[in-house]
C-alpha cells in the first residue's frame, strides 16, 4: 500500500491517533487557538479537579466530558448543575445532573470515569459548555 499512499508509513506507526484524538487537539490548541477553556485529563483525580475548576468559572455552570476517541459526540457527556441547561445538548449525547458541591463531581467521576476513559486507556477532555454553540463536523455540515 505504501507505493499508492504517501502517508502509509505515518499511519502504520499510529499516526492516525495524533489526528483523530480530541485530547491531542485540545493540547495543541492550548498553544493559542481560540477555543473554550478545557483540560486534557489522564487520571480520575485530574478530571475531578478540572471539572470543579471549570464549573466554577463557567458562565453556563456546565461542562462537557469528551472521550478522546468517538465521533460526532457519541461518547460526550454534558454535566450540569442547573436543570434548565438540559435543553441544549449540541455535541453531547448524554446528560448528567450533578449533585451540589464537590461531592457531586467526585461521585459522577467515580461512576463514569471507566466509560469516559475507555477503561483508563485514553485521556479525557473536560471543556466548558457553550449553550447555543453550533457543532462543526469534518465535512462542514452541522
Amino acid at each position: 500500500m505504501a507505493d499508492r499512499f504517501p502517508g502509509a508509513a505515518f499511519f502504520g506507526q499510529g499516526g492516525g491517533e495524533i489526528g483523530n484524538s480530541k485530547a491531542n487537539f485540545q493540547a495543541l490548541a492550548a498553544a493559542g487557538a481560540p477555543i473554550l477553556p478545557g483540560r486534557v485529563c489522564r487520571s480520575l483525580s485530574e478530571a475531578t479537579e478540572a471539572t470543579g475548576e471549570l464549573l466554577k468559572g463557567s458562565p453556563s455552570g456546565a461542562v462537557v466530558v469528551k472521550q478522546a476517541h468517538n465521533g460526532a459526540g457519541v461518547g460526550n457527556q454534558l454535566l450540569v448543575r442547573a436543570p434548565e441547561m438540559a435543553v441544549d445538548r449540541v455535541g453531547a449525547r448524554h446528560l448528567h445532573h450533578l449533585a451540589p458541591g464537590v461531592d457531586g463531581v467526585a461521585a459522577y467521576r467515580a461512576e463514569r470515569w471507566p466509560c469516559a476513559s475507555g477503561e483508563g486507556r485514553w485521556p479525557v477532555v473536560i471543556e466548558e459548555f457553550a449553550p447555543g454553540a453550533d457543532a462543526v463536523h469534518p465535512r462542514g455540515q452541522p
